[in-house]
């Protein structure tokens, strides 16, 4: 993580031109900082990727899987997300799988509720930040009409039960042969989706997720003294993660998402805050998630190493 941060700052500095006299007069503009607005905006990520955190742990019982724990699902999305940070962009998917069949959760399903939930997120994401592909840089207008085409193809599917209950079943079939490819358990035999809108579900469960992780980014930015809008520190910060998302071999987006979300502010607040602001984003989030990852994992006992079997102890 600390590589991914100083690629980040390497970013801002090499390839936007960012110099020396440019933090200098940084410096100079920003306003005193705000610790109210600084922890309120932690306090909301955090909340935020709570909220994006039981979405796998209700998925996981949507799909016909086994209700687990709170605090342990919690904990167990929580950790395995932390290794999207991994080159690659899908080792997220892969720490899942192996942290749920830890607890009783077939390969097959962990699989497909990690992809399922992350398609939602990534839809949500256009849809919250879609005004930005229309009204933003001009290097962001190609993608609008992908944008479009990707939103309205996610809410038609999520919108019709029965089409979002056979597009699930496909998807844990298909992850399921996989797994039994590799030797896993064929214990996704019985799986069957729950019925009603659940597409529907997830994808409002995402959009507050992305309302608040905005809201939190527009705290954030005037609590380190950079004034933005927060209508814009809302679209762009979740367009911004989309498109990260879709250029997927970036690790964690750095880069993509950093530089486009340079791009969507710059008109606004200027070169430098923008730079500046993009950086202080990543280190915020990566810390918040830190936090609230160690802190779940902690509270739940995620992570600790049953007592080895047939061991005694004699208390007398």
């Amino acid at each position: 993580m600390v590589v991914l941060l100083l690629a980040a700052a390497w970013f801002a500095v090499d390839r936007l031109g960012i110099t020396a006299s440019d933090i200098a007069d940084l410096r100079n503009e920003l306003g005193p900082p705000r610790p109210g607005e600084l922890a309120l905006a932690l306090v909301l990520l955090s909340a935020s990727d709570i909220i994006a955190m039981f979405l796998w742990r209700q998925a996981i019982a949507d799909l016909g899987g086994p209700r687990l724990g709170i605090l342990e699902g919690l904990a167990l999305f929580g950790a395995g997300n932390l290794a999207r940070y991994l080159p690659g962009g899908l080792w997220h998917f892969a720490g899942l799988a192996v942290l749920g069949a830890e607890k009783g959760v077939s390969v097959a399903l962990s699989s497909a509720a990690a992809v399922l939930t992350h398609v939602a997120s990534v839809l949500t994401a256009f849809l919250v930040g879609i005004t930005v592909f229309f009204t933003g840089p001009d290097v962001l207008r190609p993608w609008a009409p992908w944008a479009v085409a990707a939103v309205g193809a996610g809410v038609a599917v999520a919108s019709v039960p029965s089409v979002f209950r056979a597009v699930s079943r496909r998807l844990i079939q298909r992850a399921k042969a996989q797994a039994e490819s590799g030797g896993d358990e064929p214990t996704a035999a019985s799986l069957e989706p729950a019925a009603g809108p659940r597409g529907l579900y997830w994808m409002g469960a995402q959009l507050v997720v992305w309302l608040g992780r905005g809201t939190a980014f527009w705290l954030l930015a005037n609590g380190v003294g950079i004034q933005i809008e927060l209508e814009l520190a809302v679209t762009a910060f979740a367009a911004a993660h989309a498109v990260g998302f879709v250029v997927f071999l970036a690790p964690a987006g750095v880069g993509v998402r950093d530089g486009s979300l340079v791009l969507l502010l710059t008109q606004q607040i200027g070169l430098a805050p923008a730079a500046a602001l993009a950086l202080a984003t990543r280190v915020w989030m990566t810390l918040t998630e830190l936090i609230t990852v160690s802190t779940l994992m902690a509270v739940s006992g995620t992570g600790r190493r049953p007592p080895l079997m047939g061991s005694t102890r004699d208390d007398s």
